[in-house]
Formats: structure tokens, sequence, C-alpha cells
């Protein structure tokens, strides 16, 4: 597995073709993942699993609470479309991926490739940067950052 930070949203219900994942996200401190707040189902508790294929009989799934950015406005190209769930108990055995801090991704090379997450995400015509003030801001209420 080359990112076992990355896990999976749940759905409250699986899909018609019997898959559970509705987005993708990052794990980034023991009982903090990171995703995008359209990801949004509407309901307080939600469920993330980091197995590489979920099946819901024997999968292991890690219960929070839901939490967007207040200022997320819905539209494609706003940048506070941040979310995380806050885990219940720390998820054992995932060392959790690195922020980065502030300002320090204007400092990387033209042409730098990154890992993306879902098809909805790659869709959209924003760059979601975390090491912005408004990331940062949001942030921070959940986790130290560096």
């Amino acid at each position: 597995m080359n990112h076992p930070q990355v896990g999976a949203l749940l759905a409250p219900e699986a899909y018609p073709d019997g898959t559970w994942a509705t987005c993708t996200g990052t794990l980034i401190s023991s009982t903090v993942f990171l995703t995008a707040a359209h990801c949004d189902q509407d309901v307080e508790r939600v469920a993330v699993t980091f197995d590489a294929s979920y099946d819901p009989a024997n999968g292991t799934v890690y219960w929070g609470t839901w939490h967007a950015d207040e200022d997320y406005s819905q539209a494609q190209s706003d940048p506070h479309d941040l979310a995380v769930v806050v885990f219940d108990e720390p998820v054992p055995g995932i060392p959790p991926a690195q922020l980065p801090e502030a300002d320090s991704l204007d400092d990387l090379a033209r042409g730098t490739r990154f890992t993306s997450g879902d098809s909805m995400c790659r869709a959209t015509n924003v760059t979601y940067r975390l090491d912005t003030p408004s990331a940062r801001s949001f942030l921070g209420d959940y986790v130290a950052l560096p």
C-alpha cells in the first residue's frame, strides 16, 4: 500500500453497485481525517475505512464526528472546501501524513506532481492548498500545525 494514510469516507448505505466509498481523505493525526466539505452526507456521525477494499462483513471502520469549514460556500472553486472527521478513538498502526508548513508549497518546483483523491476532487477547478491562511485557520482547531 503506497499511501496507508489515505482512507475512504463511507456512505450511510451501499451504492447500487455494492460499493460504500463516497469520498477519499487523509489521516493527518491519529484522531483526525481530512477530507472535503463537499463530501457532507448530512449526518453528524460518519464512518471511515483504510481498507484497500472495503467489505462491510469484516472490514475495519472508524467512527467519528463530521466538522466542515463554516466558510464553505458550496461553490466548486471554494478554497474552504475542507472538512475533518474527528475519530472517537485513535487509529492504530497508520502513521499520519505530514501537513505542509505555512506558504511552503510556493517553493515547490514547477511541475511537481501530487496524488489526487476521488474523481469528484479531480474534476474541480481549484487547487486545494493546505498551506494557506484560510486552510490553516480551519485545521488549527483540530491538529497541531507545523
